[in-house]
């Protein structure tokens, strides 16, 4: 879906990934709650064809990201930890638009602030260790 979609600003995209993702863990919290806390972590986040809206979001709206392939991984990360811990310590919060607030918040302040001196290009990659279960 979101592939094929072009979005007008990076706000609408980012709301977007939030949303999907509430409707997504809220619609059977039990399941998502059992596997957030009983299965080991999922496999390393690879590049997916889904990220190209946001790689593409965060060349066209002049974001002060350093390296953009590492803000899509965080902002991932970051989404996915933030619902999965809902899922298990705050279930009502799916239902309730304040969570899906902050996040957007949280990510759009990411994205949007001033790079910090000196960091004009990402570091050498590091060994991925294993994501948590999705």
């Amino acid at each position: 879906m979101l592939a094929t979609r072009r979005f007008n600003t990076l706000e609408d995209l980012i709301r977007t990934l939030v949303a999907l993702g509430l409707a997504a863990h809220a619609v059977n919290p039990k399941p998502h709650h059992a596997l957030t806390e009983e299965l080991p972590a999922r496999p390393a986040r690879k590049r997916d064809p889904d990220d190209a809206p946001m790689l593409e979001a965060l060349s066209r709206f002049k974001t002060d990201v350093p390296d953009p392939e590492l803000a899509v991984w965080l902002i991932d990360t970051v989404a996915h930890a933030v619902l999965h811990r809902a899922v298990v310590e705050r279930p009502e919060s799916l239902s309730q638009r304040l969570l899906q607030e902050e996040l957007v918040t949280l990510l759009l302040r990411y994205v949007k602030r001033k790079r910090a001196p000196g960091l004009s290009a990402p570091p050498p990659a590091r060994p991925r260790r294993p994501a948590r279960p999705c």
